[in-house]
């Protein structure tokens, strides 16, 4: 709302709970992002200690990880891709 909105008001058509809608979706996306901007160095630390678990039960290609945080209308995903050598013997 510009400084004209200020001046006038919300439009005519705009129910209190339009615009508490509006505030509580600003405030849930504010959230997400708080998760989305995870330092990388966080995020290499999670990827490092993923793959020492993984690794006891499988041989992996460390140098082809790839994780990434990825983010929808409604959740915010950790997405590893991790090849599978081979699995360990037990």
């Amino acid at each position: 709302m510009g400084l004209l909105g200020w001046l006038t008001g919300p439009p005519k058509d705009v129910t209190s709970r339009d615009e508490a809608k509006k505030r509580l979706q600003l405030t849930i996306f504010h959230d997400r992002m708080e998760v989305m901007e995870l330092p990388p160095d966080r995020l290499n630390a999670l990827r490092d200690e993923l793959l020492l678990v993984i690794a006891k039960y499988f041989e992996v290609d460390i140098g082809r990880t790839e994780c990434t945080l990825e983010q929808d209308e409604r959740e915010v995903a950790f997405v590893a891709n991790i090849p599978v050598k081979r699995l360990r013997g037990s």
